[in-house]
């Protein structure tokens, strides 16, 4: 078992660095940053609050599957009561020092079974499972940076995926009233 275990690992390890080979660098290479405003402010991620991790933690999907620690949401929720005052205080010191623990950075990688031939590691793909600490974490940054972002309008109008309150149907709808106001003024090519 454990042999099978090394080579899933050693085929999924390799796989970035073969990808990264076949990648053809361009001679001349934009600069992104010079067509982005500086914005002078920082992300200042207050601090968290016991009420905020019972929310988080309430509206996560109550799954079965564990993280390295062998935790899963669901455990977690029945539990949460009596483990919310430390979480809280690990958020905020992770929050207030500017990291969080490696632990958090471990994950479960399992492979799971597309099509093909079952003895060639390429009919598998890959599904890690996070720390369900870390995910509550994640949410919190998430939660500040989302605000952080939105009040300096550090993205354009016309940015709909990964944002709040937007979706790509909403990006779709805009596109066929533009389409439309296009039609009714006798302006389209």
């Amino acid at each position: 078992m454990n042999e099978a275990v090394d080579e899933f690992n050693k085929y999924f390890v390799s796989i970035g660095s073969k990808l990264e080979e076949k990648i053809i660098v361009d001679e001349i290479q934009t600069d992104a940053t010079e067509y982005v405003e500086r914005n002078k402010n920082s992300v200042f991620l207050r601090a968290v609050d016991e009420k905020e991790i019972y929310e988080i933690v309430r509206n996560m999907k109550n799954k079965t599957s564990t993280d390295w620690n062998d935790i899963d949401m669901k455990t977690l929720k029945c539990v949460i009561e009596g483990i919310v005052k430390p979480l809280t205080h690990i958020c905020n010191l992770s929050f207030q020092k500017g990291f969080f623990s490696n632990n958090m950075k471990v994950a479960r990688v399992i492979p799971i079974y597309k099509t093909g031939d079952k003895h060639h590691f390429t009919n598998y793909r890959t599904v890690s499972i996070l720390s369900q600490f870390f995910k509550i974490l994640e949410k919190l940054f998430v939660k500040r940076f989302d605000n952080f972002v939105d009040q300096y309008e550090l993205l354009t109008e016309s940015q709909y995926g990964f944002r709040n309150n937007r979706s790509t149907v909403q990006a779709l709808i805009d596109l066929i009233e533009d389409v439309t106001e296009c039609i009714d003024k006798k302006r389209y090519a």
